[in-house]
């Protein structure tokens, strides 16, 4: 019965694909024990059609074979904005969800660069690209930063979103490795080349080093990021290099974004979408 009803739920995330309050049933301890009873591998199915192995001990793990991805309301919005032939960076990709998904849009000559330094992470995501055989779609074991250089990552086991390399929180961690890092501009350059681009980034505080290599592409088209962290600094940076910034708003079956007009308003979202000015007012219609 415990199997039965935690597929039944299952099914229901993945057809209604909610835009928020997946973290709570990924949480729940009834729906965790229920997931920790189903058979192993478990395995999670993608937008698309991509099938990933993923951990059942494991925050995302269970949000991701729960839905289909870790965020619709992310997922959808980087499809939303993308045009064939672009080319997405995701960087902080997790198991590769939002990028995977995002691969049919951008075509045979568009590209995604999956960006991930977690082993594990890495070692899943690269079964399912064997697999597929997604010649579109290329996966990098390194963390992006201001610099080259051996870096320490720090892992939280049970969330393996909640990885960072730079000094945070470190409530839950479990280890510390070392990792590759490059400089953001010089890596990224010849992947983009003068083509069109965006960037989906969850990096847990680690943008400030990263975004202002970004910001100097002038066909860099959106940004998405969290605003748990150093919001007054990535407002600024990106107002500053002329983009307009728009919340995610708490809905539950239709995305929807708001304009951020001033410092007050930042704290109402945890989601944030970043456009162009120049074309905030065409991409931002392509949102549902």
């Amino acid at each position: 019965m415990k199997t039965f009803l935690i597929r039944l739920l299952r099914l229901l995330l993945t057809t209604v694909k909610p835009k928020s309050g997946l973290a709570k049933f990924a949480t729940n301890e009834v729906v965790r024990n229920a997931i920790r009873a189903l058979p192993t591998p478990l395995v999670a199915r993608l937008p698309g059609g991509l099938e990933i192995e993923v951990d059942p001990e494991d925050f995302n793990g269970r949000k991701l074979w729960l839905s289909g991805t870790n965020d619709w309301k992310i997922t959808n919005t980087v499809i939303d904005l993308l045009d064939r032939d672009d080319i997405l960076l995701d960087i902080g990709a997790n198991y590769g969800s939002v990028g995977l998904a995002a691969r049919e849009k951008v075509g045979t000559q568009g590209h995604v660069h999956l960006f991930e330094p977690q082993p594990d992470l890495v070692r899943r995501m690269r079964a399912t690209l064997d697999t597929a055989g997604a010649d579109n779609v290329s996966l990098h074991e390194i963390a992006l930063s201001d610099h080259d250089a051996e870096v320490e990552l720090v892992l939280k086991g049970r969330h393996s979103g909640g990885a960072s390399i730079v000094a945070h929180d470190a409530a839950g961690k479990t280890e510390t490795i070392r990792v590759e890092a490059r400089k953001t501009r010089d890596f990224v350059a010849p992947l983009v080349g003068d083509k069109a681009f965006g960037v989906k980034i969850d990096v847990e505080g680690a943008e400030p080093l990263i975004l202002p290599d970004l910001l100097g592409f002038p066909t860099l088209k959106f940004v998405i990021f969290e605003g748990n962290q150093n919001v007054a600094t990535l407002f600024d940076l990106l107002e500053s290099h002329e983009f307009a910034i728009f919340g995610f708003c708490r809905t539950v079956l239709r995305t929807r974004v708001a304009r951020v007009a001033d410092a007050q308003d930042r704290h109402r979202y945890h989601d944030f979408v970043a456009i162009r000015r120049d074309q905030a007012e065409g991409l931002v219609k392509r949102i549902h």
